[in-house]
């Protein structure tokens, strides 16, 4: 994704970050069930730092610093627009939230100093998967835990090929669960859930794509009588993922390649 591209998706959900809340309900119960991967996984020791990355108006983050009383949570998005939302809707817990503009592909934070990231629907607006996971894995400490996730290929509207606008990704869970691995995540965990939501017509679903974000305003439908109710089915990924000790290899296409932390390499003395 070029520069160009994401400029205009910042600039996009600065202007839907006001009224952003009123429309991602759905978008909400997901994160919900993301969130809920923590009830059958056992954190030891419990993270002191968590990354909301993509964290939007900032819903997940009071849940995760809710669930962990003792973290610090770091909310960051691209948006200039979204943090203003976030930083209202921290309150008076803004002690314990630092909200940071900044691209995740291009994450200001230093090595080893995250012990949870929650990433929800953050890889619709990534293309290179693959980068953005060797950026987690770099800022995560040795077992971390990453979750995440993705709007899958069956995403889609009933007899409305291209609702989504161009500009959104769609995670496949096999090479998903295929970049966690050759990234050096370990023991990734993938599943898939298809859920179904109603619409009064095909521009009413475009609104409501339009104000998440995910159809680009502009070119919705004219009149909502001729087309009828539409349902739109949703594809939605989920994952999680530790990340490995210090010198475990990434995987590429051209081979292996370690990664171990300065501090660890030794000096010879002469």
């Amino acid at each position: 994704m070029n520069d160009a591209t994401t400029a205009s998706i910042r600039a996009r959900f600065d202007a839907l970050a006001s009224d952003f809340a009123r429309h991602d309900a759905l978008q909400r119960a997901w994160a919900g069930q993301l969130l809920e991967r923590l009830d059958g996984l056992k954190l030891e020791p419990l993270p002191k730092v968590i990354l909301d990355l993509g964290c939007g108006p900032v819903p997940m983050a009071r849940a995760l610093a809710k669930r962990f009383r003792a973290a610090r949570v770091v909310a960051i998005d691209a948006s200039r627009g979204m943090l203003a939302q976030a930083r209202r809707a921290a309150g008076w817990r803004q002690r314990r939230f630092r909200c940071v503009q900044a691209d995740a592909r291009r994450l200001p934070l230093a090595d080893d100093s995250v012990d949870l990231v929650f990433a929800h629907l953050l890889l619709p607006w990534i293309d290179d998967v693959p980068g953005l996971l060797t950026g987690l894995r770099r800022v995560l400490r040795p077992e971390g835990l990453l979750l995440l996730s993705a709007l899958g290929p069956d995403t889609a509207a009933e007899g409305s090929a291209g609702v989504l606008d161009p500009t959104v990704q769609v995670s496949d869970v096999q090479r998903l669960g295929d970049a966690l691995m050759r990234a050096g995540f370990h023991e990734p965990v993938l599943d898939t859930d298809w859920l179904d939501s109603a619409h009064a017509s095909r521009a009413a679903l475009h609104r409501q794509l339009a104000a998440t974000g995910l159809a680009a305003a502009g070119n919705e439908p004219v009149e909502d009588a001729p087309d009828g109710p539409v349902r739109m089915r949703w594809e939605v990924v989920q994952a999680s993922a530790w990340a490995p000790p210090h010198g475990a290899p990434i995987r590429s296409f051209g081979g292996e390649e370690a990664s171990v932390p300065i501090s660890q390499i030794g000096r010879r003395q002469r």
